[in-house]
């Protein structure tokens, strides 16, 4: 009896914070918590220390692009952190890529721009490639993903 109602009470709590999303903030013993319900499960806590947060409109892009020409690609990411967001490296997977410009640092809620080049004249057919950026934010490095048809 003890497993079925453990059992439901977890289904219920699965439920209610798939279907949540927000923010709640409580004072604990004179510090500031901040507990970030996401869209799934993934519940978050943190005091409030200063941090850099790098967040990009999209990390996978799906391009089509004819065999022998040179595309401009450009990832735009924002700051949404409390602090100033430092970009130590931006890796390309292949030398297919040229990284051709990116801000070294970025002041919080500010915007910001990732610029490659992608040179298709010894690709074919379906190619998927990747840049990794790497930062002083928690979670890095973060992987961009190019899906590239060379046609």
């Amino acid at each position: 009896m003890k497993r079925i109602l453990l059992l439901f009470l977890s289904v219920f709590a699965i439920i209610v914070f798939a279907q949540c999303t927000g923010t709640l903030k409580h004072n604990t013993k004179g510090k500031a918590t901040e507990l970030r319900i996401i869209d799934t499960l993934e519940v978050t806590a943190k005091t409030f220390i200063p941090a850099p947060i790098i967040v990009f409109d999209d990390t996978v892009r799906n391009l089509s692009i004819v065999k022998g020409n040179i595309e401009n690609i450009t990832f735009h990411f924002q700051n949404e952190g409390d602090s100033i967001l430092h970009i130590t490296n931006v890796e390309p997977s292949c030398d297919c890529m040229t990284v051709t410009s990116y801000p070294k640092s970025v002041a919080p809620h500010q915007e910001g721009d990732i610029k490659l080049k992608f040179d298709s004249k010894d690709e074919s057919g379906a190619v998927w490639r990747t840049i990794d950026v790497t930062t002083n934010a928690r979670k890095t490095p973060i992987t961009l993903t190019l899906n590239i048809e060379i046609k």
